[in-house]
């Protein structure tokens, strides 16, 4: 069929990628070109034949498929990410998704779902398991922005970049060369404009915006 979705599968787990390909393969419109147990395989054939979706792991043998994704979107391929994972956390769903991932589901999703998953996100969607979408919204109902409100001055973020580095704030004094003070009237500021509540909050904030 001219229609076909091509679907590739990057995953280390050989059975579950075969269990999982025979399933898609058996199902009308969905065509599975390829599979991959690593991310420098995978790079290497879609660079030059790109599918509609690449459904990928985040845990490889070598480079994660996060460090994948950004490296085929760099490329600028016409391809769809799609993360199938065991992980739920934060930290990893951002990564993804800010990567250039546009679904990200949890491994033990029936058949029915994935088909659901694809379909969806070949028709302009953006598949999540159900529990993932709610780590998104809460995210953005517990992260108020104000665009007015967040322009760091070249300072503020040089003081927020050493502190991403683990520096003290007297190590922050003693690297720029400004008193005590003046880092702490800065950090004042960076929480004020970022609507943050501390340093560990300041840091994910301005990882998430781009700013350091």
């Amino acid at each position: 069929m001219a229609n076909n979705i091509k679907v590739s599968i990057v995953d280390d787990n050989i059975e579950l990628t075969k269990n999982l390909s025979s399933i898609l393969m058996n199902e009308p419109g969905i065509k599975i070109v390829s599979t991959y147990p690593d991310a420098e395989m995978a790079e290497a054939e879609l660079e030059t034949e790109p599918v509609d979706i690449l459904i990928v792991d985040i845990n490889l043998p070598g480079a994660s498929g996060i460090e994948l994704i950004e490296k085929l979107v760099e490329k600028e391929i016409d391809t769809q990410f799609l993360v199938y994972t065991i992980h739920d956390g934060n930290e990893y769903l951002f990564k993804a998704l800010k990567a250039g991932a546009s679904g990200y589901i949890l491994k033990g999703a029936s058949a029915l779902q994935i088909i659901k998953y694809i379909r969806l996100m070949h028709d302009g969607g953006a598949p999540m398991t159900p529990s993932i979408a709610r780590k998104v919204i809460n995210f953005f109902q517990d992260t108020p922005f104000n665009d007015n409100n967040d322009n760091l001055t070249k300072r503020e973020v040089e003081v927020l970049k050493l502190l991403n580095q683990g520096f003290t704030y007297n190590e922050v004094s003693e690297e720029l060369k400004i008193s005590r003070n003046t880092v702490h009237s800065h950090i004042k500021n960076i929480y004020e404009k970022l609507q943050a509540s501390g340093r560990e909050d300041a840091l994910r904030k301005a990882k998430y915006k781009s700013i350091i």
